[in-house]
């Protein structure tokens, strides 16, 4: 066998402009909007719960929730202070990768995508 084909997760990098900035805090405030909705609706099951175990697993999951907006406000702060222009880590894709005998797997695996207002800008390192 001379080469194999191998699953491999690319790096993608987002160029972060004020577009890109007034989205991601918009998903994040409609994330917290649905976790208000889920802690009122716990609220409600825990004023009716008679049953100490389901009191218990009511509060837990109001402390849960409440992490998680703690977590989404802070993803905020974060979004609004980065400088415009920097790149940061978006996600990983998926991608197939052909490695053959003398290849330098550093570099075959070296790629990243960098985005810009969502359109590729710009694929780096790597070799076909």
């Amino acid at each position: 066998m001379d080469s194999l084909t191998v699953m491999h997760n690319v790096p993608v990098k987002v160029v972060m402009t004020e577009s890109f900035r007034v989205q991601v805090v918009e998903q994040i405030r409609s994330s917290l909007a649905e976790l208000d909705q889920e802690s009122a609706r716990l609220n409600e099951f825990l004023t009716q719960a008679a049953e100490d175990a389901f009191r218990v697993r009511l509060q837990e999951e109001l402390q849960r929730v409440a992490y998680q907006k703690q977590q989404l406000e802070w993803r905020i702060k974060e979004a609004e202070s980065v400088a415009e222009g920097a790149e940061l880590f978006f996600q990983t894709l998926p991608s197939q990768l052909i490695l053959r005998v003398g290849d330098n797997i550093q570099e075959k695996m070296g790629v990243e995508v960098l985005l810009k207002d969502w359109k590729i800008v710009e694929i780096r390192g790597g070799t076909a």
